[in-house]
């Protein structure tokens, strides 16, 4: 940028000094005659200036004086405002800000923590509540020392609610069935009964006093032989719906449980297709 400058500046000056030449009357030889009138002499006026050290000034001089002059003011310009651009960001101000927007930029990271780590914790410290049987069913399995048994009879299935969370639980809807259903089960969610609204059922923390209940299901020969032969399985299945004491929400918990022969050997499943089973 500066040369360019520079380069304008010269061939200005080149440009005005051709002007001057071009513009003087060419010198022409006279004779010399002292006898002239000495006015025409004395009215004769010099082409050039004297400075005060006596040097003669030219145009092409001042040209070229000029121009540096002119580069020079913008080059100082140009300085004053890139140090004013350096010092706006070095500037008191502008540091405090930067540092603000540091700190809570980490204030709000630390907040997002310390609140996961709350919502963790009240997950830990809430209820869950479900079912287990406490035995297997009266007279199951079919057999007793390799003897089938002969039916009619009946069986009976015991579960007791626990509450295996850090606080406490009431339960207040409950349905639960024991049937005899064919397999495999349906992924479909099955038809439950009603619930039984219930007065709020209190179940103490970490599985302390659970509470327990019992269903009993008629066995006859048609479902005994297709429970023998694996076609259908002894199922307990249901839902219950209980409240949380800490978030004041409702929980619902669905359970399925399957006796059944696979291959001639009794077996048991503490699970059900996807949809039967569910914690909340």
């Amino acid at each position: 940028m500066h040369l360019r400058q520079l380069f304008l500046a010269i061939l200005l000056a080149c440009t005005s000094l051709d002007t001057a030449i071009s513009a003087e009357p060419s010198a022409e030889v006279k004779e010399f005659r002292p006898d002239k009138n000495k006015e025409t002499a004395a009215k004769k006026t010099p082409d050039t200036k004297q400075n005060s050290d006596g040097i003669p000034d030219t145009r092409f001089e001042k040209s070229i004086v000029e121009a540096l002059n002119k580069i020079a003011d913008e080059q100082k310009s140009a300085d004053d405002k890139n140090e004013a651009g350096q010092k706006s960001w070095d500037s008191p101000t502008i540091r405090i800000s930067i540092y603000m927007a540091i700190i809570g930029s980490l204030y709000t990271l630390f907040a997002v923590w310390q609140w996961l780590a709350i919502k963790r914790q009240v997950n830990l410290e809430r209820p869950w509540v479900t079912i287990y049987p406490r035995r297997d069913p009266v007279n199951w399995p079919f057999s007793v020392e390799g003897q089938l048994r002969i039916p009619p009879f009946h069986i009976e299935v015991i579960w007791d609610e626990f509450n295996y969370g850090r606080s406490p639980a009431f339960v207040n809807k409950f349905s639960a069935s024991l049937r005899i259903l064919n397999l495999p089960l349906s992924e479909t969610r099955p038809p439950y009964k009603p619930s039984d609204d219930i007065a709020p059922l209190f179940l103490a923390p970490n599985g302390a006093q659970p509470h327990d209940s019992r269903l009993i299901k008629q066995i006859g020969q048609d479902k005994f032989n297709s429970i023998i032969t694996g076609e259908k399985a002894i199922v307990l299945f249901g839902f219950l719906e209980y409240e949380d004491t800490i978030n004041k929400k409702q929980h619902i918990s669905r359970f399925c449980f399957q006796w059944f022969y696979n291959d001639g050997r009794p077996t048991y499943s503490p699970v059900g297709p996807k949809d039967w089973i569910e914690y909340t």
